[in-house]
C-alpha cells in the first residue's frame, strides 16, 4: 500500500516482497514508513505500482525498485520474467534507484503493469 502526500512525501506499508516498498529491506512494514533515499532531495510527483515492483518520478527522473525478475520467481511462456525496473539486469532493488535515460530527458508520467513499466518522457 502506498500513501502519496501532497508535499511530495511517499509513505508505504505492507508485505514488502522483493523490496517492493523501497525502504531498504524486505521486512514487512506494519505501519506507514517514509520512503527516503533520493526523495529527501526532491519530492515525489508521481508513483505507480506493478505486481512486485514500483516506479516513481522525482525531480524529473524515474526511480524504480522491487522485483527485477530474479530467482525464477515467475516464468510462464509468453510472459517476461525481468526488465521491468529498467536497470539492465534482473536484480531486485530494495531502495529507489534512478533509471538512466539520456541526460536531457525529463519524465512526465509513468505507469507500471504486471511485469513492465512505461514512461512518457520529454526531451529538454
Amino acid at each position: 500500500m502506498f500513501l502519496f502526500i501532497g508535499g511530495g512525501e511517499l509513505y508505504v506499508w505492507g508485505t514488502n516482497e522483493n523490496g517492493c516498498l523501497g525502504i531498504g529491506s524486505t521486512d514487512v512494514a506494519h505501519s506507514p514508513e517514509r520512503v527516503e533515499g533520493p526523495f529527501l532531495r526532491h519530492s515525489v510527483s508521481e508513483v505507480s505500482c506493478g505486481w512486485k515492483h514500483t516506479a516513481a518520478i522525482s525531480g524529473g527522473n524515474v526511480y524504480t525498485w522491487g522485483w527485477g525478475g530474479s530467482h525464477g520467481t515467475f516464468s510462464v511462456e509468453g510472459h517476461s520474467s525481468g526488465g521491468q525496473l529498467g536497470q539492465g539486469s534482473d536484480v531486485d532493488y530494495i531502495e529507489p534507484t534512478i533509471v538512466n535515460f539520456h541526460r536531457h530527458m525529463k519524465a512526465l508520467q509513468l505507469s507500471c503493469g504486471f511485469n513492465h513499466t512505461g514512461a512518457i518522457l520529454e526531451y529538454s
